[in-house]
């Protein structure tokens, strides 16, 4: 009896260290995953950092190459020329600092950016500004446009292969054809006409939020790339994917061609001058003139 006493306290002894290994191999496991937890939201949020420092790159520039498109966005607010970087600095530091606090989802970038530069916008400069536009358009001959956008342009230079430049759109629907007229975008200079067929056009989309730019619609062309009418509203795009669709569901009606048909044979008509020959009503040389009519027609 005193041996199986001293047996069952070792078994108890054996089984508590048993016990208290496996609740060190717990705790130790539970730390590990927890840390590993830490890493991978760590890492989790160093990408989403990323990814939105990459966001607001493309739409702002950096530091070093400012993106000229958001310039002219920023000077469009009104905001003097002189001030356009002090400007571009607190828009940055801002949606920077929201960005890494996480009060901002990437999918609102785009949209906050414009929300914090409308901050800074002077509503007198802008009505001064739009007055000018006005006479200029008035000047230029396009102030009964369909509607105005702003148009980028690939060309080609000495200094580089490829340029991308600004010019103001001004856009004329018809019913077979868009056609923009371009002017310099500061000196209103004439720069020619650009036609895009309704028949050359593969699809036209509203983007709310163009990448780098604001919202505008995209037109895509066969063989060309995408032509980009930016500051375009919802209303310019109804009106002129409307006019597009008119063209195409017009294009495809069969074409239906009026023939005028006679109802009555030759026999019927050779039928009723007999009858009136029978009754006398004809002669004989009448008769027989309008049967050779009848059979040679």
């Amino acid at each position: 009896m005193k041996k199986m006493g001293l047996f069952d306290k070792a078994k108890k002894l054996t089984d508590r260290a048993v016990d208290t290994v496996k609740d060190i191999d717990k705790g130790v496991n539970d730390q590990v995953q927890k840390r590993n937890e830490q890493k991978q939201i760590k890492k989790q949020e160093k990408e989403r950092i990323k990814d939105g420092e990459d966001i607001i790159k493309r739409i702002m520039g950096s530091n070093m190459m400012r993106n000229v498109q958001f310039n002219n966005q920023i000077i469009n607010q009104g905001v003097s020329t002189f001030k356009v970087n002090s400007v571009w600095g607190k828009v940055n530091k801002q949606i920077k600092k929201e960005l890494h606090e996480g009060t901002v989802e990437l999918r609102d970038i785009p949209e906050r950016i414009n929300q914090i530069l409308a901050q800074y916008a002077n509503p007198e400069k802008i009505e001064k500004k739009n007055k000018k536009i006005h006479r200029e358009l008035v000047k230029a001959g396009v102030e009964d446009s369909d509607f105005s956008c702003m148009l980028y342009e690939e060309r080609r230079s000495a200094f580089n292969n490829k340029k991308e430049n600004l010019v103001k759109g001004f856009c004329y629907v018809n019913e077979d054809k868009l056609v923009i007229k371009k002017l310099d975008f500061f000196r209103n200079r004439d720069l020619g006409d650009k036609v895009i067929p309704y028949s050359n056009i593969n699809a036209i989309d509203y983007d709310k939020q163009v990448v780098g730019r604001t919202s505008g619609i995209v037109i895509s062309v066969s063989g060309f790339k995408p032509i980009v009418l930016q500051s375009a509203t919802d209303e310019n795009f109804q009106l002129l994917n409307d006019a597009w669709l008119n063209f195409n569901k017009k294009s495809s009606e069969p074409v239906q061609k009026i023939v005028e048909t006679n109802t009555s044979t030759n026999a019927d008509e050779l039928l009723k001058y007999a009858e009136l020959y029978e009754k006398g009503l004809l002669t004989d040389e009448e008769f027989a003139a309008m049967k050779k009519k009848i059979i040679e027609k």
